[in-house]
Protein backbone atom coordinates (compact mmCIF):
# COMPACT_ATOMS: atom_id res chain seq x y z
CA UNK A 1 0.00 0.00 0.00
CA UNK A 2 1.77 3.29 -1.16
CA UNK A 3 0.08 5.66 1.23
CA UNK A 4 0.42 2.95 4.50
CA UNK A 5 4.33 2.81 3.13
CA UNK A 6 4.80 6.28 2.93
CA UNK A 7 3.21 7.29 6.02
CA UNK A 8 5.70 4.58 7.43
CA UNK A 9 8.59 6.58 6.12
CA UNK A 10 7.56 10.05 7.84
CA UNK A 11 6.80 8.70 10.65
CA UNK A 12 10.77 7.37 10.93
CA UNK A 13 11.85 10.48 9.83
CA UNK A 14 9.72 12.12 13.05
CA UNK A 15 11.47 9.62 15.50
CA UNK A 16 14.94 10.36 13.93
CA UNK A 17 13.91 14.21 14.93
CA UNK A 18 12.79 12.88 17.91
CA UNK A 19 15.52 10.80 18.87
CA UNK A 20 18.57 13.70 17.96
CA UNK A 21 16.36 16.25 20.19
CA UNK A 22 16.74 13.79 22.70
CA UNK A 23 20.53 13.69 22.04
CA UNK A 24 20.85 16.91 23.32
CA UNK A 25 21.79 15.72 26.97
CA UNK A 26 24.83 14.75 25.58
CA UNK A 27 28.03 17.04 25.48
CA UNK A 28 29.25 15.79 22.47
CA UNK A 29 26.16 16.81 20.23
CA UNK A 30 26.01 19.80 18.46
CA UNK A 31 22.86 21.63 19.78
CA UNK A 32 23.07 24.48 17.14
CA UNK A 33 23.05 21.84 14.37
CA UNK A 34 20.17 19.81 15.77
CA UNK A 35 18.48 22.81 16.34
CA UNK A 36 18.69 24.39 12.65
CA UNK A 37 17.90 20.85 11.44
CA UNK A 38 14.56 21.29 13.02
CA UNK A 39 14.14 24.81 12.33
CA UNK A 40 14.32 23.90 8.06
CA UNK A 41 12.23 20.56 8.65
CA UNK A 42 9.02 23.11 10.33
CA UNK A 43 9.74 25.87 7.57
CA UNK A 44 9.40 23.16 4.80
CA UNK A 45 6.52 21.02 6.47
CA UNK A 46 4.35 23.13 8.34
CA UNK A 47 2.26 25.22 6.56
CA UNK A 48 -0.07 28.57 7.14
CA UNK A 49 -3.23 26.56 7.30
CA UNK A 50 -2.60 23.50 8.75
CA UNK A 51 -0.73 22.70 11.73
CA UNK A 52 0.57 19.33 10.18
CA UNK A 53 3.90 17.73 8.38
CA UNK A 54 3.61 17.04 5.09
CA UNK A 55 6.63 14.68 4.01
CA UNK A 56 7.34 11.89 1.44
CA UNK A 57 9.71 9.06 1.40
CA UNK A 58 13.12 9.60 -0.65
CA UNK A 59 12.87 9.13 -3.89
CA UNK A 60 8.86 8.86 -3.77
CA UNK A 61 6.20 10.82 -4.63
CA UNK A 62 4.63 13.26 -2.23
CA UNK A 63 1.41 11.44 -0.37
CA UNK A 64 -1.43 13.17 0.21
CA UNK A 65 -2.20 12.31 4.14
CA UNK A 66 -0.91 14.15 6.83
CA UNK A 67 0.82 13.68 10.18
CA UNK A 68 -1.04 15.74 12.75
CA UNK A 69 1.15 17.51 14.93
CA UNK A 70 -0.79 17.41 17.59
CA UNK A 71 -0.11 14.21 18.46
CA UNK A 72 3.37 15.01 19.07
CA UNK A 73 4.32 16.49 22.91
CA UNK A 74 5.74 19.71 22.48
CA UNK A 75 6.16 20.46 26.31
CA UNK A 76 8.61 17.61 26.39
CA UNK A 77 10.02 19.45 23.06
CA UNK A 78 10.21 22.57 25.35
CA UNK A 79 11.76 21.01 28.06
CA UNK A 80 14.87 19.45 26.07
CA UNK A 81 15.48 22.72 24.04
CA UNK A 82 15.09 24.65 27.90
CA UNK A 83 18.98 23.19 28.35
CA UNK A 84 19.81 25.57 25.73
CA UNK A 85 17.98 28.52 27.69
CA UNK A 86 19.60 27.50 30.77
CA UNK A 87 23.00 26.97 29.31
CA UNK A 88 23.05 30.78 27.97
CA UNK A 89 21.97 32.30 30.90
CA UNK A 90 24.03 30.33 33.40
CA UNK A 91 26.84 31.49 30.59
CA UNK A 92 25.24 35.18 31.15
CA UNK A 93 25.50 35.46 35.00
CA UNK A 94 28.85 33.93 34.84
CA UNK A 95 29.81 37.15 32.67
CA UNK A 96 27.74 39.12 34.66
CA UNK A 97 29.68 38.46 38.05
CA UNK A 98 33.05 38.60 35.67
CA UNK A 99 32.20 41.93 35.24
CA UNK A 100 31.11 42.84 38.54
CA UNK A 101 34.05 41.91 40.63
CA UNK A 102 36.66 43.43 37.63
CA UNK A 103 34.52 46.84 38.58
CA UNK A 104 34.41 46.27 42.47
CA UNK A 105 38.36 46.03 41.47
CA UNK A 106 38.49 49.75 40.70
CA UNK A 107 35.77 50.30 43.69
CA UNK A 108 35.52 48.40 46.53
CA UNK A 109 32.34 50.04 47.33
CA UNK A 110 30.55 47.72 44.24
CA UNK A 111 31.27 44.59 46.16
CA UNK A 112 27.60 45.29 47.36
CA UNK A 113 27.00 44.17 43.49
CA UNK A 114 29.02 41.25 43.86
CA UNK A 115 27.30 39.87 46.38
CA UNK A 116 23.87 40.47 45.34
CA UNK A 117 24.67 38.53 41.88
CA UNK A 118 26.02 35.54 43.65
CA UNK A 119 23.45 35.74 46.29
CA UNK A 120 20.94 35.38 43.23
CA UNK A 121 23.46 32.62 41.54
CA UNK A 122 22.76 30.72 44.80
CA UNK A 123 19.05 31.18 45.06
CA UNK A 124 19.09 29.62 41.11
CA UNK A 125 21.37 27.10 42.33
CA UNK A 126 19.54 25.93 45.10
CA UNK A 127 16.45 25.10 43.40
CA UNK A 128 14.36 28.07 44.29
CA UNK A 129 14.00 30.53 41.32
CA UNK A 130 12.81 29.25 37.77
CA UNK A 131 14.73 29.91 34.43
CA UNK A 132 12.67 33.37 33.93
CA UNK A 133 12.83 34.75 36.84
CA UNK A 134 16.49 34.23 37.37
CA UNK A 135 16.82 36.05 34.17
CA UNK A 136 14.74 38.71 34.43
CA UNK A 137 16.48 39.16 37.80
CA UNK A 138 20.37 39.01 36.38
CA UNK A 139 19.15 41.94 33.77
CA UNK A 140 18.04 44.06 36.36
CA UNK A 141 21.01 43.48 38.44
CA UNK A 142 23.68 44.38 34.77
CA UNK A 143 20.99 47.33 34.14
CA UNK A 144 22.21 48.24 38.17
CA UNK A 145 26.00 47.89 36.94
CA UNK A 146 25.70 49.94 33.85
CA UNK A 147 23.97 52.33 35.96
CA UNK A 148 27.10 52.31 38.24
CA UNK A 149 29.84 52.22 35.75
CA UNK A 150 28.27 55.40 34.27
CA UNK A 151 28.06 57.34 37.75
CA UNK A 152 31.67 58.69 37.55
CA UNK A 153 31.09 60.05 34.05
CA UNK A 154 27.90 62.13 34.98
CA UNK A 155 29.88 63.20 38.06
CA UNK A 156 31.92 64.86 36.28
CA UNK A 157 34.69 62.08 37.93
CA UNK A 158 37.61 60.13 37.57
CA UNK A 159 36.87 56.59 38.66
CA UNK A 160 39.77 56.74 40.99
CA UNK A 161 37.96 60.24 42.15
CA UNK A 162 34.54 58.48 42.40
CA UNK A 163 36.46 55.40 44.59
CA UNK A 164 37.60 57.97 47.27
CA UNK A 165 34.36 59.83 47.61
CA UNK A 166 32.56 56.88 47.82
CA UNK A 167 34.96 55.40 50.91
CA UNK A 168 34.44 58.96 52.21
CA UNK A 169 30.93 58.63 51.97
CA UNK A 170 29.39 54.52 52.02
CA UNK A 171 27.85 53.46 53.89
CA UNK A 172 28.32 56.57 56.10
CA UNK A 173 28.03 59.28 57.67
CA UNK A 174 24.72 61.24 55.66
CA UNK A 175 26.00 64.71 54.90
CA UNK A 176 23.79 67.55 53.18
CA UNK A 177 24.30 68.38 49.59
CA UNK A 178 27.13 71.35 50.81
CA UNK A 179 29.23 68.48 52.92
CA UNK A 180 29.36 65.95 50.09
CA UNK A 181 30.44 69.10 48.03
CA UNK A 182 32.80 69.44 50.25
CA UNK A 183 34.33 65.70 50.27
CA UNK A 184 33.80 65.64 46.46
CA UNK A 185 36.60 68.15 46.62
CA UNK A 186 38.75 66.77 48.91
CA UNK A 187 38.68 63.50 47.14
CA UNK A 188 39.98 65.31 44.04
CA UNK A 189 42.79 67.04 46.24
CA UNK A 190 43.64 63.73 48.02
CA UNK A 191 44.18 62.35 44.88
CA UNK A 192 46.54 64.66 43.68
CA UNK A 193 48.61 65.45 46.55
CA UNK A 194 48.99 60.92 46.66
CA UNK A 195 50.06 60.50 43.66
CA UNK A 196 53.72 62.49 43.55
CA UNK A 197 54.22 60.28 46.49
CA UNK A 198 54.00 57.16 44.77
CA UNK A 199 57.19 56.35 44.10
CA UNK A 200 58.71 53.34 42.59
CA UNK A 201 57.85 49.64 44.41
CA UNK A 202 56.44 52.22 47.47
CA UNK A 203 54.58 49.41 48.44
CA UNK A 204 57.74 47.95 49.68
CA UNK A 205 59.33 50.38 51.28
CA UNK A 206 58.23 51.22 55.07
CA UNK A 207 59.11 54.88 54.76
CA UNK A 208 57.49 55.55 51.65
CA UNK A 209 54.10 53.76 52.95
CA UNK A 210 54.19 55.72 55.69
CA UNK A 211 54.39 58.49 53.84
CA UNK A 212 51.60 57.70 51.73
CA UNK A 213 48.98 57.21 54.98
CA UNK A 214 50.69 60.69 56.68
CA UNK A 215 49.78 62.49 53.16
CA UNK A 216 45.85 60.98 53.66
CA UNK A 217 45.85 62.13 57.25
CA UNK A 218 47.20 65.23 56.31
CA UNK A 219 44.69 66.19 53.26
CA UNK A 220 41.47 64.68 55.11
CA UNK A 221 41.84 65.82 58.39
CA UNK A 222 41.65 70.00 57.74
CA UNK A 223 39.01 69.57 54.64
CA UNK A 224 36.59 67.00 55.79
CA UNK A 225 33.32 68.12 57.81
CA UNK A 226 34.43 67.48 61.49
CA UNK A 227 30.83 66.48 62.66
CA UNK A 228 30.12 63.82 60.55
CA UNK A 229 33.53 62.50 60.80
CA UNK A 230 34.79 61.93 64.37
CA UNK A 231 38.14 60.38 65.57
CA UNK A 232 36.89 56.98 65.14
CA UNK A 233 34.87 57.21 61.59
CA UNK A 234 38.07 59.59 60.46
CA UNK A 235 40.86 56.71 61.25
CA UNK A 236 38.63 54.09 59.65
CA UNK A 237 38.01 55.70 56.03
CA UNK A 238 42.03 56.59 56.30
CA UNK A 239 42.40 53.37 56.46
CA UNK A 240 40.00 52.27 53.92
CA UNK A 241 41.28 54.59 51.53
CA UNK A 242 44.92 53.34 52.08
CA UNK A 243 43.85 49.65 51.50
CA UNK A 244 42.42 50.80 48.14
CA UNK A 245 45.62 52.56 46.88
CA UNK A 246 47.50 49.82 48.07
CA UNK A 247 45.54 47.61 45.76
CA UNK A 248 45.46 49.93 42.54
CA UNK A 249 47.81 49.11 39.69
CA UNK A 250 50.65 51.39 39.36
CA UNK A 251 49.41 54.06 37.32
CA UNK A 252 45.69 53.53 37.62
CA UNK A 253 45.03 56.16 41.32
CA UNK A 254 45.08 59.47 39.56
Amino acid sequence: DPVASGFTARLAKIRAVAERIAALDRPDVDIDGVVDAVDQLLDRSVGAEEYIIRAAADGETAVSSHIDLSQLDFDVLAEKFGGRQRAETERFASILKRRALASAAHNPTRFDLVERIQSLIDEYNSGSLNIDEYLRRLIALSRDLNEEEQRAVRAGMTEAELAIFDLLTRPDPGLTDEERETVRSCARELLEQVHDKLVLDWRKKANASAVVLGTIKDVLDPNLPADPYPPELFNTKVNEIFDYIVQQPDGAVA
